[in-house]
């Protein structure tokens, strides 16, 4: 951009040139007269030469003056890219005063529309606001034809407050300093977002230092680049020390194998990350931990993958308790699935050395009665000696003796022997861990492990597993016991015991089962496997359950009772029983209870049939009466009064009248009577071969009938083709479906569709009919009352209708059954065999 002062110096100069080139050529002319006067030609071609020139002259001044009027342009272009500039312009003078702000300008200094700006005129150093930013001294750079550039925080005169960048370019004119130009950019958003970007990072960065799961970064090699300091507090590893390091410096040896890295390798490749990957991780103290780690891939700006982000999280101890919820399981499942004693404690061995170390492992029972302990299983480096003995004042009998568990390392054993708690029995171990089996009969005996090597030591951890466990280990011992004891007494009763014509059992303390004989799980179809150890609470019916433990509860206490309760088979039959219990005593104490059962269904049945039929006869002749009674009074009545109106009078019309309601009053009685003789008599079925289309086209016909008394019910009838001929009674289906549409047209008096389908189920080899309609409906306390004879929900009607219907479906070997909400609608289904 040309100031106007440029412009008129450019102009001048031009001027001056051509001046000075006009007195030059006429001052070579006049010495070209004065010299060669003579030669005319030459000065002809001179004076040529000078007209071209003058020529020349002209067309140039036409030129700059044509150049000039373009510069006026290209500085007005300017001015209007100046006002319009998204960025704000200052101008300034040779003196650093400002003489001139854009529009975009006014705006970042928040001037009022229409006010002219204070600081016009003033110099830019001395303006207080641009003073308060501490950086006005910069603007002397400009002085020295210096550009200039700074960022920083701005409050205007205005009291607006923004942040802004500046850049400064001198103009110089001659190699002087003649003004400045200023551009400002408001980037008081821009510092905002970075602000709060920055806070979000140091949050973020907050957050990730905060987490107890390991947080960390690795390059495409697998080389931390980051890791949070949860990583010590996990691995007992410094961020120092896994920064910079290969992740497979924290593997276990074992997993480093060329197969594993070649994966490794092909996962980092992938660009898809993992995640829940397990991982075993080696301590820094040795020790594993198990990582649940997930990770994401990092790209660049270039979206180029330069790594993966992610984190572990510690299952260590998720895993250990699994593992000891697992050994529970497994001990569990051995005390009812092994076959003696001896081979659960070898599941038991096997299993708690899953856990800890067994090396050398022993189970110690106590037999109170000759203070003698036995050792059912026993594993050993150097002691062999495990016949039964007294072991008096051992570390077995302290831990026996005072129901608590120990780890008695060297230290912890000499002190004991120090207060004549213990002396020393047997070979001596660094380090030894026992735990009481505790029963609810008391401690039965000890588990232990030991170890011979110095330095090597079991940890308090390692007693917190065992004796966790030890109560487990205590009731499958318990409870294998007791079935070998039990087993060795009921050897002498067995055959009395299994051949018995009542179901026998015994069960525990707790009402679990522990023996059971043959017909016991024949009449509830379980096996003798199924019910050793169940609940014999949950056999019971729910109603006769607080019974059953009240009455359990005395025989507990140690009565014998006898009661009657409800019990249900695998398939869920019920059955009723007959039960005496006494109580199972050992030493003078319960110790569980024997039960002898007997099943009395069929007799309790029969006496609730016997009940449930005079129940229902009465109510069965109750409504026949009332009905009877109801259905008849009215008619008889009606005959009774037109009788004797017609006795007394003479005229034809009237007595004609009489007659007739006399008539149509008897027909009624006849119907009752005829619906009577039709429920009692048994429908007697000529079966012919049937077409069901056809049959279903004639129930149309008569729908549509009765359609025509009120046009608002319309008949839909769908039919498949290809339904085969039934063996039916063609006049008695009729019979039975002209009842079901009689009910849908009663149920819809206010209108409605009747929806009449015909399907075959091939895989049945069934006819199924449908009659939809859309009443009503029937309540849902109705539905199972419907068929019952005598119901009706309707005012008239003698309720044999759908009593009559069951009856004819019944007696053609096929089903029905009804669907209704009440307000919805009604569906009968109807399923008829097609040989039937």
């Amino acid at each position: 951009m040309y100031t106007e002062n440029q412009i008129q110096i450019f102009v001048l100069i031009s001027s001056i040139f051509i001046g000075f080139f006009i007195l030059t050529t006429v001052f070579f002319i006049v010495r070209l007269k004065l010299k060669d006067i003579m030669l005319k030609k030459s000065e002809e071609k001179l004076r040529e030469h000078s007209e071209n020139l003058e020529k020349m002259v002209a067309e140039r001044t036409k030129q700059l003056a044509k150049s000039e009027e373009s510069y006026k342009q290209l500085y007005k272009l300017n001015e209007g890219i100046v006002e319009n500039s998204p960025a704000g312009i200052i101008k300034l003078d040779e003196e650093l005063k400002i003489r001139y702000e854009n529009p975009e300008m006014k705006k970042i200094m928040g001037i009022p529309s229409g006010e002219e700006s204070r600081s016009m005129g003033m110099d830019i150093r001395e303006i207080p606001s641009v003073k308060a930013t501490g950086k006005s001294s910069i603007f002397n750079e400009l002085l020295e034809l210096k550009e200039i550039a700074i960022e920083t925080p701005f409050t205007s005169l205005y009291g607006k407050k923004t942040y802004v960048t500046l850049k400064g370019v001198p103009i110089f004119e001659n190699d002087k300093f003649a003004g400045a130009v200023l551009l400002i950019n408001d980037i008081t958003e821009r510092k905002y977002a970075e602000v709060a970007l920055q806070k979000e990072k140091e949050y973020y960065h907050s957050f990730v230092r905060s987490l107890t799961d390991w947080v960390w970064e690795i390059d495409m090699n697998g080389v931390h680049t980051y890791s949070n300091p949860a990583v010590e507090s996990i691995l007992g590893y410094k961020v120092d020390e896994v920064v910079g390091h290969h992740i497979t410096e924290l593997w276990l040896d074992n997993a480093k194998t060329p197969k594993i890295l070649k994966l490794l390798k092909n996962t980092l490749d992938s660009g898809t990350g993992w995640k829940n990957f397990l991982g075993k991780f080696k301590h820094k103290n040795g020790s594993i931990i198990i990582m649940e780690s997930t990770a994401i891939p990092i790209f660049n700006s270039e979206n180029k993958l330069i790594g993966y982000r992610g984190i572990d999280h510690d299952i260590t101890e998720r895993k250990h308790t699994e593992k000891i919820q697992s050994v529970l399981f497994q001990i569990s499942q051995a005390a009812t699935t092994s076959s003696n004693l001896d081979e659960l404690l070898k599941i038991i061995h096997q299993q708690l050395g899953e856990l800890i170390d067994t090396s050398n492992f022993y189970v110690a029972l106590y037999d109170k009665k000759n203070d003698l302990y036995s050792f059912p299983y026993f594993v050993d480096e150097y002691d062999k000696d495990f016949t039964p003995q007294s072991l008096h004042r051992s570390l077995t009998d302290y831990v026996r003796r005072t129901g608590k568990p120990l780890m008695a390392d060297e230290k912890v054993h000499q002190q004991l022997i120090q207060k004549g708690e213990v002396d020393i029995v047997g070979p001596s171990s660094p380090i030894w861990l026992g735990v009481p089996l505790n029963t609810t009969q008391g401690t039965i005996g000890v588990v232990a492990v030991q170890n011979y090597q110095k330095g090597s030591h079991y940890s308090s951890k390692d007693l917190s597993v065992l004796t966790y466990i030890s109560d487990t280990i205590a009731l499958a011992i318990g409870r294998k016991c007791s079935e070998e004891e039990i087993h060795r007494n009921e050897e002498k009763f067995r055959d009395l015991f299994e051949n018995a014509n009542d179901v026998i059992w015994t069960s525990d303390i707790k009402g679990r089962y522990l023996t059971v004989n043959h017909l016991f799980g024949t009449l509830l179809g379980y096996s003798t496997k199924e019910l050793i150890n169940k609940q014999s609470l949950y056999l019971i019916s729910q109603e006769d359950r607080k019974k059953s433990i009240d009455n359990y509860q005395k025989v507990v206490s140690g009565e014998s009772v006898e009661y009657e309760a409800a019990s249900f088979t695998k398939t869920g039959e019920r059955k009723i029983f007959w039960l005496k219990l006494r109580p199972l005593k050992e030493n003078g104490k319960v110790i569980g209870v024997h039960g002898i059962g007997r099943d009395i269904t069929e007799l309790k049945n029969a006496e609730e049939e016997l009940r449930e039929a005079e129940k229902a006869e009465r109510e069965v002749l109750k409504e026949l009466s009332l009905k009877l009674a109801h259905e008849i009074k009215n008619p008889l009545s009606s005959i009774y009064s037109s009788g004797q109106l017609a006795s007394t009078t003479t005229e034809p019309g009237k007595i004609q009248r009489h007659m007739n309601v006399i008539i149509r009053n008897v027909k009624t009685c006849q119907k009752v009577i005829d619906d009577l003789y039709n429920f009692v008599q048994q429908p007697e079925l000529e079966l012919a071969k049937t077409d069901i289309s056809k049959l279903l086209n004639n129930i149309k016909s008569y729908a549509e009938t009765k359609a025509e008394v009120d046009i608002k019910v319309k008949v839909e009838l769908n039919v498949e083709k290809g339904i085969p001929k039934i063996n039916a009674d063609e006049f008695r289906l009729s019979q039975a479906f002209h009842n079901i549409v009689s009910n849908a047209f009663d149920a819809m008096n206010e209108g409605g569709v009747l929806s009449i389908n015909g399907k075959y189920l091939i895989n049945k080899d069934e006819v199924l009919i449908e009659f939809i309609d859309t009443g009503c409906g029937i309540a849902q306390e109705n539905l199972d009352r419907i068929f019952r004879p005598f119901y009706s929900s309707k005012a008239k009607g003698f309720g044999m209708g759908l009593s009559l219907v069951k009856d004819i479906i019944n007696a053609h070997k096929g089903e029905i059954s009804v669907e209704s909400k009440e307000g919805k609608g009604t569906k009968f289904n109807v399923k008829l065999k097609i040989e039937g």
